[in-house]
């Protein structure tokens, strides 16, 4: 099974973006999806995370309020990377499951610029979505493209690849979405 891994430094991409022709064959795992379910109260991941940062993101429901939390993570990449420490096995062991359990024919794994790509062994393929500010600014709210996408716009040198990884770029959603289709049909052959 194909793992096809595209990195979204601004992490606009959704499942919604993805065509039905895509999805037919391809299992689509969002990286910060699955992660806010990994999250959940009672889980080792809510565990591990009220251990780190307390209960200063905790709402009176007991869920964690996410954008209170990106805001904070997002002004320092320190805590940020703690964070993602805190969050990498726990993902990528679901990643592993997901794998398992999928019938398609691969994997679409979406995921943020500043995860370390080297904890998965199984990853094939990256496309690189290097679109703008200009262009991201469209999906993002007002507010977090503010406080924190400035943080991104090096983030390619955050990323330690090995150098057997095929690592593809491409600049614009537009161009992504073409690649893909142009997979899908010789995928259908």
């Amino acid at each position: 099974m194909q793992i096809l891994t595209i990195v979204d430094r601004f992490s606009i991409l959704k499942k919604d973006f993805f065509t039905d022709e895509i999805k037919e064959l391809f299992e689509i795992f969002d990286y910060e999806e699955e992660g806010n379910l990994l999250l959940q109260p009672g889980s080792e991941g809510y565990r591990q995370f009220i251990n780190y940062f307390g209960d200063t993101f905790i709402g009176k429901d007991g869920r964690i309020k996410f954008n209170f939390l990106w805001r904070f993570l997002y002004k320092d990449f320190r805590k940020l990377r703690i964070f993602e420490f805190l969050m990498e096995p726990l993902v990528f062991n679901h990643l592993k499951n997901f794998e398992d359990a999928t019938k398609k024919q691969g994997i679409i794994f979406v995921m943020p610029g500043f995860v370390n790509l080297n904890d998965y062994k199984k990853l094939d393929q990256i496309i690189w979505l290097e679109i703008d500010k200009i262009q991201a600014k469209g999906f993002l709210e007002e507010k977090m493209f503010s406080v924190g996408v400035d943080k991104f716009l090096d983030t390619r040198n955050r990323l330690y690849l090995k150098p057997e990884i095929d690592l593809i770029s491409m600049d614009s959603i537009e161009a992504l979405l073409a690649f893909l289709e142009k997979r899908v049909k010789l995928s259908a052959k």
